[in-house]
């Protein structure tokens, strides 16, 4: 199975001249197939584990260019490959043509709109006598300007399906009609009803759309454009952020917004992080400290050096997968997509028969069959479905973004939405990924209060992991003189401290020495002292603290299936698994196995997630009906994963798919209810049952109620996480 890349998100406008922002009809249709890259077998790490070896080199992804069908490494073309190549590019995916990204305006409308509500409350008057209908029709006709002129321009521009050319025909053939009535003043007042409800219902469309998209667009205020540059000679230059290269040397000031991925090299104080990561509390940085761009200095000076470039940093990184998400369709928008495409046509081709077949057969007038076209028109327009459906998706990848997880496109929602099987990594996801001492063990004859200071003598000039780990457990190091320090690579360390020989390390170590390790237990580090086995340090990789409660959460939602799939041994991996409550567990596998054992879980599942950290996890990543990276630290995993938990935080997963079923769930909603009011009022216009009114009620008022719907999914969510414990 294959998955493609996520695109690069690309400008384009419509032929009406206006940026669509739900626009992706020029993609063709994913084929459905899954990625498939190959990973590269892991050399087997010394420490049992494929899943901790950070030199794993990445899988990279391979595959064939559809245009030229040569390989995309091979291909000279300038075009990109991250997306399909057909730019059948036919308007928003509506079907009636008209944009719903921003409100119809034309040059004067706020005068013309004011003046003809004037003329039409006049119009109800006692004093406008006889002229109330031709007050009425003025009036009808300055506050539908900007509607009527769009609608006329659409028509002879070739915009045949256009909502507002269908409103144009039909206000128009309305006040005819009126003025052949006996009683003209019942015909404009329908007529002007259609206007305003069409005006209103345009506006509240307009901004609805327009505040899910500040939603997510607020994200670019993450990033800022310049930076302060420091110079060889001490001197600082304001400098645009993007023209700054990796290693560069840059100033933080007090209240300056991180331009660069960077590190501290001096001063200290506290950055707020929240817009990347979502954490409230500011994170203390210090000398060595790293910083991603878009976190904010609140106090101190900070001298760092940036260790990515502009377009490779958090916030870019953040921005770029947000924006990308809106042209990766699920099946919800795509069914929308195709059904309206056939729906709009299909239904102008039955109003025009609805209106001169009768007629000519002898059944009735041909005013009273015009007029139940022109509602049935009206209430044709299929607006409801295609802003609504869009929106709703939107709206649930704003506030998965807002709790701290990146979703890369709308139709990952619906496949996590259908999760009930989790997969994780251990190292690193369900644990910290750094050892800790569980237990130390004091030979016959020696005293913890004996050994510590002395292992920590030994361990407190290395930076091995499991030196910094007994370091960390041993505390203060004795006050007497260290000797004759020598590190012995893969091994551990010999010293002398206050005339007695020390050895700290692995067992090959007093193998090395000759030393005899059988009054210890097996262990991670081995202490002696003047050549007797003194002390053994037990190390384990702590679980995540809230991984616990994520892995609950998880069950309570259905996720019937949890399993860790790992490369560390198997004893490593069992202890994990039975801290947190695991019952399946997969242990010593390379990535490849991951991707294998993967496909068996999948197998037995509707959607099956992985959720990993390393370059290593990159196969297993794109082979998952969702891959998720946890944070932003890995760019592989990042760029092969479909989600990401910024905040490394496992307790966003249940969350994440609490927001994607009730992201379904509304659309769901929205295009029942949409369908079933359309359905009934062209059934009704078409008896001659239902009224223009009821027809503006199936397009403009069934669109605002979808959106109102729509829109409630941002203040559930909202609620739903600030009450949420950090």
């Amino acid at each position: 199975m294959s998955k493609r890349n996520h695109h690069t998100h690309h400008e384009h406008t419509h032929c009406s001249g206006q940026g669509c922002p739900y626009c992706a009809a020029h993609h063709q249709e994913q084929s459905g197939e899954r990625r498939d890259r190959e990973g590269r077998d892991a050399a087997e790490s010394p420490h049992g584990g494929g899943d901790d070896d950070p030199d794993h080199p990445a899988a990279r992804p391979r595959g064939q260019c559809p245009d030229h069908g040569q390989p995309h490494d091979c291909c000279e073309s300038s075009h990109p490959h991250d997306h399909e190549h057909s730019h059948d590019c036919g308007g928003d995916d509506c079907g009636c043509g008209h944009s719903h990204d921003e409100a119809v305006t034309a040059p004067g409308e706020k005068a013309m709109t004011l003046l003809g509500a004037a003329l039409a409350a006049f119009a109800f008057l006692p004093a406008a006598g006889a002229f109330a209908p031709w007050l009425m029709t003025a009036g009808t006709l300055m506050i539908g300007y900007p509607l009527f002129l769009s609608g006329i321009t659409g028509l002879f521009s070739g915009r045949a399906f256009d909502e507002l050319g269908l409103l144009t025909v039909a206000v128009a053939a309305s006040l005819g009609l009126a003025a052949t009535s006996p009683d003209p003043f019942e015909g404009i007042l329908e007529a002007l009803a259609v206007t305003v409800f069409f005006r209103l219902g345009n506006a509240l469309e307009a901004r609805a759309v327009a505040k899910s998209q500040r939603d997510i667009e607020a994200l670019t205020s993450i990033r800022p454009d310049t930076a302060v540059l420091l110079l060889p000679d001490g001197s600082q230059q304001n400098v645009p952020a993007e023209s700054v290269a990796p290693g560069s040397t840059i100033l933080l000031k007090p209240g300056d917004r991180v331009p660069i991925d960077c590190e501290v090299l001096e001063g200290g104080g506290f950055v707020d992080l929240s817009a990347i990561t979502g954490e409230p509390i500011p994170a203390e940085v210090r000398p060595g400290s790293r910083i991603p761009s878009g976190g904010i200095n609140t106090d101190g000076l900070l001298t760092c050096r940036t260790t990515a470039s502009f377009e490779d940093s958090a916030a870019s990184r953040i921005i770029r997968m947000v924006r990308d998400s809106a042209e990766q369709k699920g099946s919800a928008e795509r069914f929308i997509t195709r059904f309206s495409k056939i729906y709009t046509p299909a239904v102008v081709i039955i109003a025009a028969a609805l209106a001169l077949l009768p007629p000519l057969l002898g059944f009735g007038s041909l005013s009273m069959w015009i007029s139940r076209a022109l509602v049935f028109l009206v209430a044709s327009c299929p607006c409801a479905l295609v802003v609504s459906v869009p929106l709703t998706f939107f709206a649930g990848v704003g506030t998965a973004s807002r709790a701290g997880v990146l979703v890369k496109g709308t139709r990952y929602l619906e496949a996590l939405a259908q999760t009930d099987c989790a997969a994780f990594d251990k190292t690193g996801t369900l644990t910290l990924g750094a050892p800790a001492v569980s237990e130390f063990i004091a030979a016959p004859g020696f005293s913890r209060e004996e050994l510590l200071p002395l292992a920590a003598a030994a361990e407190q000039n290395s930076n091995h992991p499991a030196a910094k780990a007994v370091l960390a457990y041993a505390g203060a190091p004795c006050a007497e003189a260290v000797s004759d320090f020598t590190e012995h690579p893969g091994m551990g360390v010999s010293l002398t401290v206050g005339g007695r020989k020390i050895l700290c390390g692995s067992a090959r170590l007093f193998e090395k020495y000759g030393v005899d390790r059988a009054p210890l237990p097996a262990a991670n580090v081995l202490l002696a002292v003047d050549g007797r086995a003194a002390g053994a340090f037990l190390l384990a990789d702590r679980p995540r603290e809230e991984a616990k409660r994520a892995l609950s959460e998880l069950r309570a939602l259905g996720v019937g299936t949890i399993a860790i799939l790992t490369g560390d041994a198997k004893p490593a991996a069992e202890a994990a698994a039975a801290a947190l409550g695991i019952d399946t567990v997969r242990a010593g596998l390379m990535p490849g196995d991951k991707a294998e054992q993967l496909t068996l879980l999948q197998q037995s599942h509707r959607s099956t997630v992985f959720v990993g950290d390393g370059i290593n996890d990159a196969p297993v990543l794109v082979r998952a009906d969702v891959g998720i990276a946890m944070g932003l630290g890995t760019d592989t995993a990042i760029e092969s994963a479909d989600v990401v938990l910024v905040r490394e935080n496992l307790t966003a997963l249940p969350a994440a798919i609490r927001i994607a079923r009730r992201t379904v769930r509304k659309a769901r909603e929205n295009i029942a209810f949409a369908l079933t009011v359309k359905l009934a009022v062209l059934l009704l216009g078409a008896m001659g049952l239902a009224t223009m009114w009821m027809a503006v009620f199936a397009d403009v008022g069934v669109s605002i109620l979808a959106i109102l719907n729509s829109l409630t999914l941002l203040r559930k969510e909202n609620a739903c996480i600030k009450k949420r414990p950090s």
